[in-house]
């Protein structure tokens, strides 16, 4: 039981971190005035290795309900959308993840480009902000690649935090 609470505390820790770092370093790391998502990041790579469903969808809740309170806008639409992340990553990984560097960055790209379409469609959509085509050219694309990049690191600390366990 004590080593639970030693993961969740350092959980907790590691992402308030990401979102220390998400909300302070990576605005001045505009990319074609595009920063990364590094929250969605990790929700990935915790999912890729987490067997348990409701603990990967736990901590896909827990980062989205920091990215809403960081981000601002409407509450809630980032942990709905991380928790159900968390949860898609797991059960495919389970069928298709072997440990494999390029399966994490497909599931990266993948889920990353689902997550910020759905996020886009529903500003545009339901809250008339925005226009589509802009959205996906000049902010989902290279929101997706500089994600690829980053995940990279992230991958293999996820991947060394979850072997130690």
């Amino acid at each position: 039981m004590r080593s639970l609470a030693k993961r969740n505390v350092s959980l907790a820790i590691f992402v308030a971190i990401m979102a220390i770092l998400q909300t302070t370093v990576f605005n001045h790391l505009k990319i074609y005035n595009v920063k990364p998502n590094i929250l969605v990041i990790v929700v990935v790579c915790f999912s890729l290795y987490e067997k348990n469903i409701l603990s990967s969808a736990l901590f896909g809740m827990a980062c989205g309900v920091v990215l809403d309170a960081v981000g601002g806008g409407v509450f809630g639409v980032n942990a709905i959308l991380c928790m159900y992340l968390a949860m898609a990553t797991t059960v495919l990984s389970s069928r298709l993840f072997q440990g494999k560097v390029s399966v994490g960055l497909l599931f990266t790209c993948i889920f990353g480009m689902l997550y910020e379409l759905i996020f886009y469609s529903l500003c545009i959509y339901l809250w008339r902000r925005g226009d589509y085509t802009a959205a996906v050219l000049d902010i989902i694309l290279p929101s997706v690649v500089y994600n690829i990049v980053l995940s990279i690191p992230l991958y293999f600390f996820m991947k060394r935090y979850q072997l130690a366990d």
